[in-house]
């Protein structure tokens, strides 16, 4: 069964705000993940509109693992990823959040 991960940007949080991060981070993520990990799209979610991408893995302990690397360790398109995202995993009909760890604030998944 494959699981399903979603990380949540707050655009407001990004240095630079370019929505090509909607394609270059899950391909960024495909990539590093040899095909574990692949996009399955995007929206836009709360009231904020903050960019939701979505993926896909077989396993979600390693997807997890590749979600958390590419967010710390990576720029894409010059942004801190940390600083902006917040990744989940879907556990059923809900999403629970797992970075950064201990995140209490709202889920608008």
């Amino acid at each position: 069964m494959m699981s399903e991960l979603a990380i949540v940007i707050d655009p407001s949080r990004l240095e630079n705000a370019d929505l090509d991060i909607r394609y270059d981070l899950p391909d960024l993520i495909t990539a590093k993940s040899n095909g574990l990990v692949h996009g399955t799209g995007y929206d836009y979610v709360g009231p904020n509109f903050h960019l939701a991408l979505f993926f896909k893995c077989a396993d979600s302990e390693a997807g997890k693992e590749w979600i958390c690397d590419s967010v710390t360790k990576e720029k894409v398109l010059g942004n801190n990823l940390a600083l902006a995202s917040q990744a989940y995993l879907k556990d059923g009909d809900v999403w629970k959040c797992f970075y950064p760890s201990g995140h209490a604030g709202p889920c608008y998944l």
